[in-house]
């Protein structure tokens, strides 16, 4: 049995993935299987998996009709027979030492989860973002409850939290656990996996490298398969209220409403919207929380009378 399982899912990535392979089969940890699942590529992506297969026994490769991400890395899952968990998106890659210190870590501080910062870098090589001292100071160990806290800290907290590429994970959090939606999976598995009593550790050295990726879901025109996000933040908000953790329920109630509201105004087929009812819902839970603003409770109330008046009033008022 193989210390750590690396699933990577390939897709049209011909020009990235012998660098994310390369980063992989180097690392200093040599304890590794290596499951690189094909999903239906169209390119030479799927040939130069075998190639690599080829030159690495470590390696394992599954060509599979396209089916999306969450069906890539369940097929992964399926078949890991590794005592940890990790992630790696094909055209992306990750320091040499990454898995070492990840693993060393997890075991040193006796957690379920270790994560790590990322660095943010365009095609060529340009540095996005760098986190600042108060980011960095984040490093440590959190209980679940406190880890779902930092999703709604920054955007790049948020990243850290929700990715699943920057993590080890040990294999038993999926015994009866797999990914479910075709985008925004990582969302999704957050209401799965951190509603469970477990303990993270996050590092701030930034040892994933994520390649800013023009073709990639946040970079597309919105689209109606965006409208999934609604549905995750639905499913989230009724967990936590079940739980009982407030806070986390208040902010991802007050998150939910701004989101809706705001892909109404993106989504061009307003006739066959289907968001009122849940939004209803939601609303009623709203107004009743002490610690969402007047103002946010009837900027929410607006935009259910009358989504016409809340633009005019609101968003056209400010152009």
């Amino acid at each position: 049995m193989s210390k750590i399982s690396v699933i990577v899912p390939v897709y049209n990535v011909e020009k990235f993935i012998k660098r994310c392979l390369d980063s992989i089969i180097n690392q200093t940890m040599n304890d590794l299987e290596i499951i690189l699942v094909n999903d239906g590529s169209t390119d030479n992506s799927g040939k130069i998996c075998d190639e690599y297969a080829k030159l690495d026994n470590r390696i394992t490769v599954i060509h599979k009709e396209n089916g999306g991400i969450s069906s890539v890395r369940n097929t992964g899952l399926d078949v890991a027979t590794g005592e940890w968990i990790a992630f790696v998106d094909s055209d992306d890659y990750i320091e040499k030492d990454m898995y070492e210190v990840l693993y060393k870590t997890a075991i040193e501080k006796n957690v379920d989860i270790c994560a790590c910062f990322f660095k943010y870098l365009t095609v060529d090589n340009k540095i996005l973002f760098n986190p600042t001292q108060e980011q960095l100071d984040m490093n440590g160990k959190y209980n679940s409850k406190e880890f779902l806290e930092l999703i709604y800290k920054d955007e790049y907290m948020n990243g850290i939290c929700v990715a699943t590429w920057n993590k080890i994970y040990k294999k038993n959090i999926f015994d009866n656990l797999r990914f479910k939606t075709k985008i925004y999976e990582d969302d999704e598995l957050v209401n799965q996996i951190y509603i469970q009593d477990i303990d993270i550790f996050v590092l701030n050295k930034g040892f994933y490298i994520y390649v800013q990726n023009l073709s990639s879901l946040t970079n597309t025109k919105f689209s109606r398969k965006k409208l999934v996000f609604i549905d995750v933040l639905y499913d989230r908000l009724n967990l936590l209220k079940d739980k009982k953790i407030h806070k986390l329920y208040e902010d991802t109630v007050r998150l939910f409403c701004n989101i809706t509201i705001e892909y109404y105004f993106k989504y061009n087929n307003k006739d066959k919207w289907e968001y009122d009812n849940i939004y209803k819902n939601v609303l009623k839970q709203a107004i009743k929380l002490e610690n969402i603003s007047l103002k946010d409770k009837i900027r929410f109330s607006m935009f259910y009378i009358s989504p016409h008046l809340y633009d005019y009033l609101l968003c056209k008022n400010k152009a």
